[in-house]
């Protein structure tokens, strides 16, 4: 059985930028406007060990609508499994094709006996949804420019091991 273990409200405009607020009165916010989006952090399964599996369910005016920013969604239920060294966010960006880049993500190094709660979580994915909208088109874009960070690191890292070795002689 699922069970709500925080909520959270988000107001988010792109000329103020993104506000997480926790909220206590889960009842009464679905018909307060003063939210953008509400959070629940639902705990799914759990087998009492530290190992289990929480959902982030993102209501847009009470109902789980894919969160759109720009170009790029996000769907509105998204899977956090956790284990004793922490809580890991399974992402799934969607450009306008409708073309998906999946990743596993960690914005909260807290491991599970330490957690304080989840506005990290919360603000990391919006986060990571306006970052998308502002430096990437699509996710072919993402994925070459991702390439290209990945073949550069590792000519410099290349590139400073051979300086290191012909300067050691």
């Amino acid at each position: 059985m699922e069970k709500i273990i925080y909520t959270f409200g988000i107001r988010y405009s792109s000329s103020f930028g993104l506000h997480v607020s926790p909220i206590l009165n889960r009842g009464t916010e679905f018909q307060n406007d003063s939210y953008n989006y509400i959070a629940d952090i639902v705990n799914s399964q759990s087998d009492g060990n530290g190992n289990g599996l929480h959902l982030i369910k993102i209501y847009t005016h009470g109902k789980l609508l894919n969160i759109s920013i720009g170009n790029w969604h996000i769907p509105s239920v998204i899977r956090m499994p956790f284990d004793w060294k922490g809580y890991i966010l399974e992402m799934c960006m969607i450009d306008s094709q409708e073309n998906c880049e999946r990743f596993l993500t960690k914005f909260d190094n807290a491991t599970f006996f330490s957690k304080k709660g989840f506005n990290k979580e919360i603000e990391g994915i919006f986060n990571k949804l306006i970052e998308f909208n502002k430096n990437y088109l699509n996710v072919q874009h993402y994925q070459i420019l991702n390439d290209i960070e990945y073949y550069l690191k590792n000519t410099e890292a290349r590139t400073n091991i051979g300086l290191t070795s012909i300067f050691s002689i």
